[in-house]
């Protein structure tokens, strides 16, 4: 997938739009009749595959690339993210099935709220506002509770830290929590694994905060959809960021005998099932930044594998973030 073309495609249907758009203004005095024809034409390639992609999913990450931190100056240069956003809304009427739109935009707002990489609120907020005036307040009411978690998290963090100074609880590793509400948030998906000491201190007192200001709430951690900063020592010191799943798997090595790891020896230490495993040891092994090291050298992933941490290990940035598997 190449989402310069995504983008590309969006952008041309924007000027295509805009063109017949005025000719309809200054050649029909926007008739009712041309209009109807301009519409059925729309909807006629906009309920079309793409190259492979509806468009609605081309629409949501072309939405992405603009919302992210500094993607609307990247992508856009001089025009504004206003009239971009006000146009590409108004294409929603040429859509039969905005449900699919929906879907895909929400995964990617989850990802640039829950990952700090949204070019802001106040932005997020104008983009909903925008559809829930096209859409209808149905539409957009799961995307404003994901936008509204967020604002409430942040109040929460002040709370929490003062709980810990009023119970005397001081933590091993620093810790911000965002408690989501299950129903406005796609793909809640709840693995089981073996939490390490520090990390279980930590839950196990925000557990213990949580209940007592929510005594008929019950907290379900999405280990998945956090991340973890680790400080790893190579031949230079980096800090790793990654997630809580990709910890638990790095971390392992710290707990065995040896510098080997088997896949089974893995598993049993991680309490991963097999299939988070397998993905997670082919983010660290096999991706851009090669973590681990596995036998045998081959690019494929197997339950004959063995595994050990690549001490040859070495970029030029410090700071690293590392992409998490998808689930």
């Amino acid at each position: 997938k190449d989402p310069s073309a995504d983008h590309a495609f969006i952008r041309k249907a924007i000027e295509l739009h805009d063109r017949f758009m005025e000719v309809l203004r200054t050649c029909f005095e926007l008739s009712p009749v041309f209009h109807k024809a301009l519409k059925e034409a729309f909807e006629s390639f906009f309920n079309k595959s793409v190259a492979g992609h509806s468009v609605p999913e081309l629409m949501a990450s072309f939405s992405d690339a603009i919302l992210k931190k500094g993607g609307a100056a990247k992508l856009l240069g001089e025009d504004d993210i206003d009239s971009v956003l006000d146009k590409l809304v108004k294409f929603m009427k040429y859509i039969s099935d905005r449900d699919m739109f929906s879907e895909f935009y929400r995964a990617k707002l989850s990802r640039r709220l829950l990952n700090a990489n949204s070019s802001g609120e106040e932005t997020e907020k104008s983009m909903l506002s925008r559809l829930k005036q096209q859409c209808g307040a149905n539409f957009t009411n799961k995307m404003e509770g994901m936008v509204s978690d967020l604002i409430s998290a942040r109040e929460k963090e002040q709370d929490f830290v003062l709980w810990l100074e009023r119970n005397n609880v001081s933590l091993e590793n620093e810790m911000n929590v965002t408690v989501l509400t299950s129903g406005h948030w796609p793909n809640m998906v709840q693995l089981n694994m073996n939490i390490t000491d520090d990390m279980m201190q930590s839950l196990e007192a925000y557990n213990r905060y949580y209940e007592e200001a929510n005594a008929s709430r019950k907290l379900a951690w999405q280990f998945e959809k956090g991340s973890v900063s680790i400080r790893a020592h190579f031949e230079k010191t980096y800090d790793l960021i990654v997630s809580p799943i990709q910890a638990i798997v790095l971390t392992a090595f710290d707990r065995i005998d040896g510098d080997k790891a088997t896949f089974a020896q893995l598993q049993e230490i991680t309490g991963l099932d097999e299939g988070a495993l397998l993905r997670n040891l082919h983010s660290l092994s096999l991706n851009k930044y090669k973590l681990l090291s596995k036998t045998p050298a081959d690019k494929r992933i197997t339950k004959d594998c063995s595994f050990e941490v690549n001490t040859k290990f070495a970029d030029r940035q410090r700071r690293i973030r590392i992409q998490a598997p998808p689930l």
